[in-house]
Parts: C-alpha cells; structure tokens; sequence
C-alpha cells in the first residue's frame, strides 16, 4: 500500500507530468502557446495550436491506477469550466482560428520508468 503524497510531492508529479505531457505534444507537432492559463473563468494546462486549430489540453498525471485511471477525472463541470476559459480566451486574443478542439493527456509515471503518456486529441466536446 502506498502512502499519501503530501501537497509538493502531488505538485511534483503533476510538474513533472505537465512536462512530459508537453514534451510529447511537440513531438506530435502542436505549438504549444501558453502554458497554467488561469482566469476567474477557469483554467487550462496548456494552449497549442495544431493543424490551425487552437487547443485546449487538460493534463492529468498519476503515479498508479488506484486512484484509478487519469481520463475518469475529468468531470463534466471541469470540461465546462474548461470550455468557459476557451470561448474567454478566444474573444479576449482576438485568435484567428475560429475552430477550437479539448485534448487530453494522460501521463503515467512509472517509479524508475519512463512516463507513459497517451494523447487523446477530441476528448470532449461541449453542447
């Protein structure tokens, strides 16, 4: 059984998470153009641009599955929020893509391994 992370240790992972994730979306060929968006409409881990759309990529990152798998946290409020943070965002950059896309991350860090991280491009869409 392991024991709890304390609140740098959970920092820690999701840092090193976020950097894989990002590590990953370059290799992918997405630009990425900012990185921890935060406004009073939500926020978004990173914003890439990736065959001229504009995308907003949630990154969730876990060091094992019991807290089961990274994908199954993101709620549907934390996608509305996510899309709230988008259309703001859009507005407020003026951006020339006038289509914008939600992507997932998942990234799992393995102790000693190399981390396991899946792209999922389209993971949600809002209504």
């Amino acid at each position: 059984m392991t024991k709890p992370m304390t609140k740098p240790a959970t920092r820690r992972v999701g840092s090193d998470g976020e950097d894989a994730a990002v590590a990953a979306l370059v290799a992918a060929g997405y630009e990425v153009v900012e990185r921890n968006v935060h406004s009073r409409m939500g926020e978004s881990d990173v914003i890439c641009r990736h065959d001229g759309t504009r995308v907003f990529v949630e990154i969730k990152t876990r060091r094992s599955h019991h807290v089961g798998y990274p994908q199954e946290h993101v709620t549907v409020l934390k996608q509305r929020r996510i899309g709230r943070l988008a259309a703001a965002y859009l507005q407020r950059n003026a951006a020339k893509e006038s289509a914008c896309r939600f992507d997932f991350v998942s990234v799992r860090l393995d102790p000693g391994g190399e981390p396991r991280v899946e792209i999922i491009a389209g993971a949600f869409r809002l209504s």
